[in-house]
């Protein structure tokens, strides 16, 4: 139940963040961020980020 309720917050929250930050700026960087700072603080493990790891 708890992830359950931990990704139903991570999805609204990151709906508010896209509208207050334009995706246009910094390719959704930030929320991306933010979204991994409350995961960790809710005591689940940072989200994967395949793509950050694989650039050339």
């Amino acid at each position: 139940m708890f992830l359950k309720a931990l990704v139903a917050f991570l999805a609204k929250m990151h709906v508010e963040f896209i509208l207050i930050r334009s995706l246009l700026e910094d390719n959704g960087r930030i929320p991306r961020l933010l979204l991994d700072v409350m995961t960790v603080n809710a005591g689940a493990q940072s989200l994967p980020c395949a793509p950050c790891f694989n650039r050339a």
